[in-house]
């Protein structure tokens, strides 16, 4: 890998690494504010429409209590009863299922529209009634079927008073679930949530699956519990579909009701996770723009490494000619020139190394002649030495022949003198004996003389 690839993997894993670090600072951060945000969302999600089913149920109490008050109602006359819970009943635009009144002892005695089947029923069984009958004050119903239509429905039962303050009955609103249902499912909190509301028994009232009101489903026990402990905070629970979910309850007011909002959690973390992949591909595409000027920048700067790379190639090959041209203060200038320095000075160096070769060549060719005289000197000596040793030994063989005849010589001396010394004894024709032996002697004399002298052999 080359230089400008370590430094640019280097450089990119640390922004890469200081990147994430940051990216997952920043996700942190981000997924806390979310979690506020969903929090303080689903809080003044609760308490708005707390408020808001409180004010329309107030209104619904209060135009009741008004008309359980007028002394029509009292009448007699079922037919003038019935007429102004007719009129009541007009004026609420499709609010009731239906208006009625019941006697001291529960039994149906008007009631709109009308249903004679329904007249002369007795009600005393309901909670609603037995409340009002023992309290004196306004009871509301869990939502029932309508014994008329089927219909759901929950009942807000009012007491009605003679002129001494007396109950003499009770006068009730059925409430068509189907408003109080369209209400809350109209409710959306974010692209998921919802709203329930359930009674104090943790029953719901309701919720935007109408089945689940019909088939008398209660609310999950972490909501209940959370009621009953006045717990107004978000918690983390799992609804009836079986979703994690953050949630927060609200009592509603002049009811004995709960509201429940409800968020799951997946879309709050859906959320989450949709901006973390745009931050992401953000972050993606800075790093890669950063990693592209980095790679740019870093072969900028190196571009005189690089140069000198290539005349250092140069210079390997025998080419001392280029020079790097980097005018710039940094380090890579100074190299630049030291570089063309030391290029300098190897180009001289070489150059005297060349002369200094030229010059031990010729003298190498100088030492070389002289050698080859030398030889020839040396062989003309030997030759000389060979003719000398060959002149000695003759010589020496001519003076080996001298000795022995030398001694030949003496040896005859002495056998002239012994036979000398026998001459002079007494004898007869000693004379002629002594004259025949000094004949001999100088004989030998003459011949010995000859040998001796003569001019050696060879020489």
């Amino acid at each position: 890998m080359t230089v400008k690839g370590k430094f640019s993997l280097m450089n990119g894993l640390a922004v890469l690494f200081t990147a994430l670090a940051v990216a997952a600072s920043i996700f942190f951060v981000f997924f806390q504010d979310e979690m506020d945000d969903t929090q303080s969302a689903v809080e003044m999600m609760a308490d708005s429409l707390k408020q808001e089913f409180a004010t329309d149920i107030r209104e619904i109490k209060r135009a009741g209590v008004t008309e359980a008050s007028f002394p029509e109602l009292r009448s007699p006359d079922r037919q003038a009863v019935e007429e102004e819970l007719a009129l009541m009943f007009q004026q609420a635009d499709d609010l009731y299922e239906n208006l009625f009144i019941l006697d001291r002892q529960g039994t149906m005695t008007a009631i709109y529209p009308p249903s004679p089947s329904l007249l002369g029923t007795d009600f005393s069984d309901r909670a609603y009634f037995k409340g009002v009958m023992a309290t004196g004050k306004l009871q509301m119903s869990s939502v029932v079927k309508s014994r008329n239509t089927g219909n759901p429905i929950f009942v807000i039962a009012h007491p009605m008073r003679d002129e001494a303050g007396q109950i003499v009955g009770l006068f009730g609103q059925a409430v068509r679930f189907s408003v109080l249902q369209g209400r809350i499912s109209e409710v959306t909190v974010g692209k998921t949530g919802f709203a329930t509301i359930f009674d104090a028994e943790g029953k719901l009232i309701a919720h935007k699956d109408d089945e689940m009101v019909l088939s008398g489903k209660h609310t999950p026990p972490a909501v209940w519990e959370a009621a009953k402990s006045g717990n107004l905070h978000v918690f983390e629970f799992t609804n009836l579909y079986g979703e994690v979910s953050l949630g927060t309850v609200r009592p509603i007011e002049g009811t004995p009701w709960y509201l429940a909002v409800v968020v799951p959690k997946a879309e709050m973390l859906q959320g989450f996770i949709s901006a973390a992949v745009w931050a992401a591909m953000i972050t993606g595409a800075i790093l890669i723009g950063f990693t592209a000027f980095l790679w740019w920048q870093i072969g900028k700067q190196l571009s005189p490494l690089e140069q000198m790379a290539g005349a250092a190639r140069q210079a390997g090959e025998g080419d001392l000619t280029r020079r790097l041209e980097h005018d710039a203060k940094d380090e890579f200038g100074q190299l630049a020139g030291a570089f063309n320095s030391m290029q300098e000075n190897l180009r001289r160096l070489i150059q005297q190394v060349a002369g200094n070769a030229a010059q031990l060549a010729a003298a190498s060719e100088e030492m070389t002649a002289n050698a080859h005289e030398s030889a020839d000197a040396a062989g003309q000596v030997a030759q000389s030495i060979s003719q000398v040793a060959v002149a000695a030994d003759d010589q020496d063989k001519i003076f080996t022949g001298a000795l022995e005849k030398i001694a030949h010589q003496v040896e005859q001396v002495h056998q002239v003198v012994e036979d000398a010394k026998g001459h002079h004894r007494p004898s007869d024709g000693s004379g002629e004996s002594d004259g025949g032996g000094q004949d001999r002697y100088a004989a030998n004399r003459r011949d010995d003389g000859d040998n001796c002298c003569g001019k050696p052999q060879g020489l």
